[in-house]
């Protein structure tokens, strides 16, 4: 499953600049800024790391949004500092969890 736009909980996402489309899905996260509320760069993120972990239920790809907007760290500013960061408080998030 892929999340869309509409399924997003988050409200207060900007939309005006998309990045080059599907970047992210084709090539892998690179050193380009990520910018949190960048509304298409934050849905290519959950798209990219729900394609690589086997992610596809919607509540699972919300969780990820849930993670980005509220505990990513600011200091994190590439797309592959930010994938890095996922990977490991997603798995924690898993394991304490189950």
């Amino acid at each position: 499953m892929i999340i869309t736009r509409e399924q997003l909980k988050g409200t207060n996402y900007l939309w005006t600049e998309e990045p080059a489309a599907g970047k992210l899905l084709t090539e892998g996260p690179s050193r380009r800024m990520f910018n949190r509320f960048n509304g298409h760069q934050l849905l290519e993120m959950i798209q990219y790391f729900s394609s690589q972990y086997d992610i596809k239920t919607d509540t699972e790809q919300l969780r990820l949004e849930n993670m980005l907007l509220h505990f990513l760290p600011f200091g994190l500013k590439s797309e592959l500092s930010v994938f890095n960061w996922l990977t490991s408080a997603y798995a924690n998030a898993v394991k304490l969890q189950g």
